[in-house]
C-alpha cells in the first residue's frame, strides 16, 4: 500500500518493499515476486516515482488502481483487475501489506470452493486501526472492520510489535468473540522490522557545530507534531542554542514548525546521509505500530528522546535513560542534553548504533520471513498428483519451447499429454 503518492520515494512502505523484496528474492530464487504497481494516473492526485533498479525477472510489476487517499484507496477494490490478475499469474501465495483488501481476496476466483484451488494470504499489518488514533473512531469504522476481517481470513498474521499486537486484540476485540480473538492471537506472529544493510556504519559528519534535533518524522495529527514544535519552539525561547532540521516535506505543512533547514531527499541514500550528524531525535507520538523513522536515527547514534509508552520501549535498549512519561519531562530531557552537548551522545551513540545493528538487522529479518513464506507456500501443496499425471505433465512440460502460450493452447496440450478430462485441467 501506499501512503504518499506525490513523491512515492518518500514512502516509508516503498523504501520496505525495495530494500525487503530483493533480499527475499535471493533468499528464495524460484519465487516470482509480482508487485501490484500503482498505475501512475488513477486517483485523486498523479503518482510520482523517480524510479529505481530493483525490478529485475524476478521480481515485476502489475499495474493496479491505487487510490492516493489510503482511506478511500480500500474501499476501491477492483474485481475485474482482481480476477484477470488471477487468471494471468495464478499466485501461491498474497502477501498483504493493505490488509483490508483480504475480504475481497480471498474466496477467489478460480474454483474458489475448492480449498486446493485458493491462494494462501499473508497479512502484514504496518498499521492499526485503534483508539489511540486522535480521529472519531466512527470515521474509521469500514477500515477497522475490513482490517479485521482481512485478519481472520488470512492464514498467518504478522505485526512488527508486541505493541501493534496488542492494539490489533483490542481493537478487534470489541467485535469477536474470545474463540476467534484467540484464532487470531494463535496465528499472529511478532516479526521487528529489519534496518536496511550498513545503515548502521554510515560515516558521521562533523554537523554545523552546534546541537541538532533531527525531525524526520511526518507531520501526522497522531504523531502530536504541534506538541514538539511548541516544546522545541520554547527551549529556543530560553536561550538555548541548536538547529532543528526536518525531513518529511513533500506534500506536508510544517510552517508552525521552528525548522531551519530541510534535508529530506527521496533517495534513502541520500536521505540517510544528510542526517548522519551528530544529532538529537525527539517525538510525541501516542500512536505507532513501530516507528522506522526512530530506527533509522538510532542506527546514526541520534540521541532519542520518546514517550515511555507505544513501542518506544521495545526499540531502544533496555535502560535507556530518555524516555519520558510527561513533557516536563521531556523539556528537561532535552534541556540537560543540549546544555551538556556532547556529552551524552557520545555515551549512547555507539551502543544505539550497535543496538540497532545487533536488534534490527535485514539479514535477520529477511531469513524469518522466508521461513515464514515457505511455509505458508508448503501448506498450498496439499495433495499429490497421480502417478500418470505426473508422468503426463513432465510430458508436456518436456515439449515446451521459449514463446508465448495462450491459456487454451496450454489446455490443449494438458490434454493431450495428461490424458484427462476437462474437469482436472484448471
Amino acid at each position: 500500500f501506499w501512503s504518499q503518492s506525490d513523491g512515492m520515494n518518500w514512502d516509508g512502505n516503498y523504501n520496505y518493499l525495495r530494500a525487503v523484496v530483493p533480499k527475499l528474492s535471493e533468499k528464495l530464487p524460484d519465487w516470482l515476486w509480482v508487485i501490484l504497481w500503482p498505475e501512475a494516473n488513477y486517483g485523486a492526485d498523479v503518482w510520482k516515482w523517480a524510479g529505481d533498479s530493483f525490478f529485475n525477472d524476478k521480481i515485476v510489476r502489475y499495474p493496479w488502481p491505487y487510490d492516493t487517499a489510503i482511506r478511500s484507496g480500500i474501499l476501491g477494490f477492483d474485481p475485474t483487475k482482481f480476477k484477470t490478475l488471477d487468471f494471468k499469474v495464478a499466485p501461491t501465495i498474497f502477501w498483504m501489506h493493505q490488509v483490508e483488501a483480504i475480504p475481497f481476496m480471498v474466496g477467489g476466483y478460480k474454483q474458489s470452493f475448492s480449498k486446493r484451488s485458493q491462494p494462501l494470504f499473508v497479512a502484514q499489518h504496518h498499521y492499526i486501526v485503534h483508539k489511540s488514533l486522535p480521529y472519531p473512531m466512527e470515521g474509521m469504522f469500514s477500515r477497522l472492520w475490513l482490517q479485521m476481517g482481512g485478519s481472520l481470513a488470512a492464514d498467518r498474521v504478522l505485526v512488527h510489535s508486541d505493541h501493534c499486537n496488542q492494539m490489533m486484540l483490542e481493537s478487534f476485540g470489541e467485535y469477536l468473540t474470545p474463540e476467534r480473538l484467540n484464532e487470531l492471537r494463535e496465528k499472529t506472529i511478532v516479526h521487528r522490522h529489519g534496518l536496511e544493510d550498513g545503515e548502521a556504519d554510515v560515516p558521521i559528519a562533523t554537523g554545523p557545530g552546534v546541537p541538532v534535533v533531527v525531525y524526520n518524522h511526518r507531520f501526522e495529527l497522531y504523531k502530536d507534531p504541534f506538541k514538539t514544535g511548541e516544546i522545541l519552539s520554547s527551549l529556543k525561547s530560553s536561550g538555548l542554542k541548536f538547529q532543528v532540521w526536518i525531513t518529511q516535506i513533500e506534500g506536508q505543512r510544517a510552517k508552525f514548525f521552528p525548522a531551519d533547514r530541510a534535508v529530506g531527499h527521496y533517495r534513502r541514500k541520500t536521505y540517510i546521509e544528510n542526517i548522519a550528524i551528530p544529532a538529537i531525535n525527539t517525538i510525541n507520538s501516542q500512536h505507532e505500530t513501530f516507528c522506522v523513522s526512530i530506527l533509522d536515527s538510532m542506527s546514526l547514534g541520534h540521541t532519542i528522546v520518546a514517550p515511555n509508552g507505544v513501542t518506544f520501549p521495545e526499540l531502544l535498549p533496555k535502560g535507556y535513560p530518555f524516555l519520558f512519561n510527561s513533557t516536563k519531562e521531556q523539556v528537561a530531557m532535552l534541556s540537560h542534553i543540549i546544555k551538556t552537548w556532547p556529552k551524552e551522545y557520545l555515551v549512547w551513540r555507539d551502543i544505539l548504533r550497535a543496538h540497532a545493528r545487533k536488534t534490527f538487522g535485514l539479514k535477520r529479518y529477511v531469513e524469518k520471513y522466508a521461513n515464514i513464506l515457505s511455509e505458508e507456500a508448503a501448506k498450498w501443496e496439499i495433495r499429490d498428483p497421480k502417478e500418470k499425471t505426473k508422468t503426463g505433465m513432465n510430458r508436456f512440460f518436456r515439449s515446451l519451447k521459449p514463446g508465448t502460450y495462450t491459456m487454451d493452447s496450454v489446455r490443449i496440450s494438458i490434454h493431450k499429454f495428461t490424458e484427462t478430462g476437462d474437469q482436472s485441467v484448471p
